[in-house]
């Protein structure tokens, strides 16, 4: 473990050492009024970065929140077709508990996002 550690460190410190002294003589990607790859315009309704954070994450959150309602369809599925076998009726129990925990942290970092956006003063979701 401390081997492995050591050439982590290694890597990242000669890594930083080495990009000290380069300079780019142009960027790939360029994030200004437009995004551009290799200085052609990518043409979208995204003017920021903050604007495209923001669609990725009523993503995630639609994704996830979907996710968690087939997982919580599949448990019930499982429990009702557990017949009376124990390992059956844990494995339902446990998927059921997985999925209420998912609801709870989607909550969760819905909220934590609400939170930065009212201190920041920034618009995100």
């Amino acid at each position: 473990m401390k081997k492995i550690f050591l050439t982590i460190t290694a890597i990242l410190i000669s890594g930083a050492l080495l990009s000290v002294g380069a300079t780019p003589t142009y960027s790939w990607i360029s994030i200004g009024n437009n995004f551009e790859l290799n200085g052609n315009p990518i043409t979208s309704s995204f003017t920021s970065l903050g604007s495209l954070i923001s669609v990725l994450l009523q993503a995630i959150f639609t994704i996830a929140g979907l996710t968690v309602i087939i997982f919580f369809l599949f448990g019930g599925i499982k429990f009702l077709t557990s017949s009376g076998d124990q390992k059956a009726i844990q494995s339902a129990k446990d998927t059921l508990t997985n999925a209420f925990l998912g609801i709870i942290i989607i909550f969760v970092s819905y909220w934590v996002v609400q939170i930065i956006q009212t201190i920041t003063g920034v618009s995100i979701l």
